[in-house]
């Protein structure tokens, strides 16, 4: 009996190992078959993904494209405009630029200061004579260094255009042109 029962148990076991190597043999199968569909869903995904990013790479670029040639335009048109109110004024036509018009009252408005403070020093000039003028040049000089400069580079400045302009008038003048038309 204890033979039977000991043939039975290894039977039991044989058959318990059989099952066993089978079960194991479709768990393998099975997770090869797992591994395989989730391979090929993540390359499925992965190309979603990079025609996804390709696409917004795209639209973002023509959208920039987009964007750059309205603004291109806008600016073209702002130039344009102040280029025609720029020749209203060389034309004498104030009123046509409404752009430049607070620019230019404040031009103005410094010309103006330029001519009164001219005005001032020739009533100096006249009144205390020019070596009076000049001692006080140099102690504000030595006072005011920096603006001293400024002022001085200024002042070369006009005088310079002045001079250039004066001459582009003799010379226009004195051109065999300027006296056949």
């Amino acid at each position: 009996m204890a033979s039977k029962a000991a043939d039975e148990a290894q039977a039991v076991a044989s058959t318990a190992q059989e099952k066993g190597q089978a079960v194991v043999g479709v768990a393998a199968r099975q997770a090869r078959r797992v591994g395989a569909t989730a391979k090929e869903q993540a390359d499925q995904v992965r190309g979603e993904v990079v025609d996804q990013a390709r696409t917004l790479g795209e639209e973002a670029l023509s959208q920039l494209e987009s964007q750059a040639k309205t603004q291109s335009r806008r600016l073209a048109d702002t130039l344009s405009e102040l280029g025609d109110e720029v020749q209203a004024l060389a034309e004498g036509r104030p009123d046509d630029a409404d752009t430049l018009a607070p620019y230019v009252s404040d031009a103005a408005t410094a010309v103006y200061d330029v001519a009164d403070r001219v005005y001032s020093l020739a009533t100096d000039i006249e009144r205390q004579g020019l070596t009076a003028v000049l001692g006080d040049l140099q102690a504000f000089a030595r006072r005011r260094p920096g603006t001293f400069l400024l002022g001085a580079m200024a002042a070369g400045f006009g005088v310079g255009r002045a001079v250039r302009a004066s001459k582009g008038e003799e010379d226009a003048e004195s051109s065999p042109m300027a006296g056949g038309r």
